[in-house]
């Protein structure tokens, strides 16, 4: 029975190291399976992360020049409103150097005009004087000529010898009457 005693934990050994063997290889497969997993997943997620990287410093270089045409677009924007402005003060400037300019013109003018409208009534009462004249000189003509057509007729009475009473034309003496 002593043979008994060193076989049986002998055989329980054997029986156990196969057994382990088995698991043990098994369980190195799986943790072989398991680290070839794990090395794939820390692969594959490098592999991402290295391509998000990519993406994400492409999304950068993009808002960057986005960012960077606005930039230049409010600039443009900010030079033309500043251009715009000072356009605008200087059509001020010239606006109210030409209202400086028209105003000093207009008293000019209106000094000129004055003196034109003086002028005017002096001429207007020229005229009138004229007109009146001329109206008085028309009735003496009127009547210097039915005087002259009178005495005419009256001159040919005279001549023809008709039975007109003669006038004497008062002798001009050169004796002065006392």
């Amino acid at each position: 029975m002593k043979k008994c005693y060193w076989i049986a934990p002998l055989v329980a050994l054997l029986v156990f190291a196969v057994l382990f063997s088995g698991f043990s290889s098994a369980e190195r497969t799986r943790e072989q399976t398991r680290i070839a997993q794990s090395q794939a997943d820390l692969k594959a997620k490098l592999v991402a992360e290295t391509e998000a990287r990519r993406l994400a410093v492409i999304e950068a270089v993009r808002v960057q020049a986005e960012l960077q045409k606005k930039q230049e677009a409010r600039e443009a924007i900010e030079r033309i409103r500043l251009e715009s402005r000072q356009q605008a003060v200087t059509d001020r400037e010239q606006a109210i150097h030409e209202q400086q300019r028209l105003t000093r013109q207009l008293e000019v003018l209106k000094k000129e005009l004055a003196a034109e409208q003086r002028a005017l009534a002096q001429l207007t009462v020229t005229r009138n004087a004229a007109l009146v004249e001329r109206e008085f000189l028309k009735k003496i003509v009127t009547q210097s000529e039915a005087n002259v057509k009178a005495l005419a007729g009256v001159i040919s009475q005279l001549s023809s010898g008709e039975g007109a009473p003669r006038l004497e034309a008062p002798a001009l003496s050169s004796k002065k009457n006392p």
